[in-house]
């Protein structure tokens, strides 16, 4: 069995409580993100970032292959292109870890050629993160929702 992958899954503070009130097992994504979500497999997780507000907020295991539905989740769009998924740890977006507060243990901010422009790597999801990183990022909100 191979190491599982970590992927950026993007929030807006309306489509986190949208996600969390519709039963946390279903994340979904515009439809010309379908070829991307094909690379990501059960086993696979979800690392939540919240847009706007910069934090870490939720954990998510993939539990179901990419899969077409157009059953209303969100408000702001649709999101067809969707992933089965189980909660495997959350926070309350207030308490989410700042995205800056890795920024030491990533290599994703060493690489980067302006360190003022790392908001490049949370944008665009489904996006793949390096395996080391999305471990460091996994774990930090596994303590922090413990």
């Amino acid at each position: 069995m191979s190491e599982p992958s970590y992927w950026l899954d993007l929030f807006t503070l309306r489509t986190w409580q949208e996600f969390l009130d519709a039963g946390e097992q279903t994340s979904g994504f515009r439809e010309s993100r379908w070829g991307q979500l094909g690379q990501i497999a059960p086993g696979d997780y979800l690392l939540c970032y919240l847009a706007g507000e910069k934090r870490w907020v939720g954990l998510l295991k993939v539990t179901r292959s990419r899969y077409h539905d157009a059953k209303p989740v969100w408000s702001e769009e649709t999101f067809p292109a969707r992933l089965g998924v189980r909660v495997v740890a959350r926070l309350e977006p207030g308490r989410g870890i700042p995205v800056t507060q890795l920024r030491d243990r990533l290599s994703v901010f060493r690489d980067l050629k302006d360190p003022k422009r790392w908001s490049a790597l949370v944008r665009g999801a489904p996006r793949r993160w390096p395996r080391e990183d999305g471990a460091i990022v996994a774990q930090a909100i596994r303590d922090a929702a413990q």
